[in-house]
């Protein structure tokens, strides 16, 4: 049996505001072995996951901080990624790491929006589909870079407005890499 959910059923439900007909954007609800529910989407052809966490892995850890997360998660079938790489990479363009490895080791991509009880559902809701946006493009930009390096061509194939776009990210690597 799923469990209930804090805010994740809210979020997309057609009733409380969910604004995409299924035809447009699939979404499915579904339940992880331990029975935590989440939602798939299929964001034009990327399979994103959201689901809540509301407790944080090690009971015995002690935080300041409230474990409750709306995650959204982009997994990957990328062999043998250079995880240096793509961090640069990743920071140059989108300014903080948006991945990394799922339980099962495989290389994804994450966002997680904190969230208390009482927050606005279409607040949430909406800097949800933010979260899926960068990670549906996070996900795009690495596979363009590891299709390209399988085919032997240089990993970089920026336009000019991407290049001018990624000053930003570029200052928040220095800042965060102390180069």
């Amino acid at each position: 049996m799923l469990r209930k959910t804090l805010i994740l059923d809210d979020i997309f439900d057609p009733a409380q505001g969910w604004p995409y007909p299924f035809h447009q954007v699939p979404v499915e609800r579904g339940a992880a072995h331990d029975g935590n529910p989440y939602y798939q989407v299929r964001v034009d052809g990327v399979e994103v996951f959201v689901f809540e966490q509301t407790e944080w892995a090690d009971s015995a850890t002690r935080s300041d901080s409230s474990p409750a997360r709306l995650c959204v998660t982009v997994p990957t079938e990328f062999v043998g990624v250079n995880a240096s790489g793509l961090l640069e990479d990743n920071a140059d363009t989108h300014g903080l790491p948006g991945w990394g490895l799922d339980e099962d080791g495989d290389l994804a991509f994450h966002h997680a929006l904190p969230f208390a009880e009482g927050f606005p559902v279409e607040w949430l809701r909406r800097q949800m589909l933010v979260s899926i946006g960068l990670s549906v493009e996070a996900f795009r930009d690495a596979k363009a870079l590891v299709d390209a390096e399988e085919r032997g061509r240089p990993a970089r194939q920026w336009e000019s407005a991407r290049q001018v776009a990624s000053v930003a990210g570029i200052f928040a690597r220095a800042m965060w890499l102390g180069a």
